[in-house]
């Protein structure tokens, strides 16, 4: 089916089990392979989708943050919005009490830090899962480890998202 075959190619794509920890959880990698699970076509068309959505938001026209989650076969979720004034609230899927989610991905508005925030480290902590934060310009990534990096520079150019990997 077509639901089997975009699964098997998000495997192809991210070495299955080789991007992930001893516990099942994605992990960053290092390398060629460091943050494969984005550069799907699938996660590309979410990571696109959120940025429009927040365009918004990057311009200064109102504080709220918007995320999606990347399920646990590469799929990303309907976005999340705060509509009100700045923080936003994600549900993780669990199966029996273990997050199934392989990453959080969510904004920040103009006029805030493009780096991840103390609590988008917590919650990367908590959730085992990378939080990443899509900036107008940036994207980051609190690990769940309790570390931070730039991941990427990006822009909005030819109506699509533009990512400038970090080796």
């Amino acid at each position: 089916t077509e639901v089997e075959a975009r699964a098997a190619l998000v495997d192809i794509i991210t070495n299955g089990d080789a991007n992930r920890d001893k516990n099942g959880k994605f992990a960053p990698g290092k390398g060629s392979n460091s943050h494969a699970l984005l550069k799907t076509p699938a996660v590309h068309d979410g990571m696109k989708d959120l940025y429009s959505k927040a365009s918004d938001s990057y311009q200064g026209a109102n504080k709220q943050e918007h995320s999606i989650t990347i399920d646990k076969n590469g799929n990303p979720s309907d976005i999340a919005t705060s509509h009100d004034s700045s923080k936003t609230t994600v549900s993780v899927h669990k199966e029996d009490g273990k997050v199934t989610d392989q990453a959080i991905i969510h904004t920040h508005p103009k006029g805030t830090d493009p780096h991840p925030s103390d609590a988008d480290v917590q919650i990367a902590k908590k959730t085992g899962i990378p939080n990443y934060e899509l900036s107008q310009n940036q994207l980051w990534v609190a690990n769940p480890d309790g570390s931070t990096a730039k991941v990427a520079d990006v822009e909005w150019k030819n109506n699509d998202l533009s990512i400038k990997w970090k080796s």
